[in-house]
């Protein structure tokens, strides 16, 4: 499988566009102020890790979505037969800057183009989200 992989969690979410992947001395120290582990940092992704996200909303619990992935053997949640399911619901209060609400698109887009075709075009797919590009609902960016 592609180096690729483990750039994505299994949920879909891009890591490598994850705040707390980023080499940057300014950014560390910030993400060290609100409770991210020094010793994980930059993060390599939740795959290199086993689903122990640095995020102090985890407590440093092992990620749900992660423990039910690798507890079913798959790769990826879109192989379950139960997705999509609760674990991948939304983020209402915390979805305009949180990747989280873009896992069910990117789950779709990694089944249907590939983990590497998705990392190619997954800082694209993240800026049209955030930059709100999208003029009308159901219309690409691009029509």
């Amino acid at each position: 499988m592609s180096d690729n992989l483990n750039k994505v969690g299994p949920c879909g979410t891009c890591c490598s566009l994850c705040m707390a992947a980023k080499d940057d001395p300014a950014i560390i120290k910030m993400l060290i102020d609100k409770g991210f582990p020094k010793d994980v940092l930059p993060c390599k992704g939740c795959r290199s890790i086993d689903g122990y996200c640095p995020s102090p909303s985890l407590k440093g619990k092992q990620c749900g979505v992660f423990a039910c992935v690798e507890k079913r053997n798959y790769k990826f949640c879109f192989e379950c037969e139960d997705s999509p399911c609760d674990r991948l619901m939304p983020a209402e209060k915390t979805g305009n800057y949180r990747y989280h609400n873009m896992k069910c698109f990117n789950l779709l887009y990694i089944q249907k183009q590939g983990v590497d075709k998705f990392c190619e075009n997954a800082e694209r797919i993240q800026k049209i989200y955030f930059n709100n590009t999208l003029r009308v609902v159901g219309e690409s960016p691009d029509e």
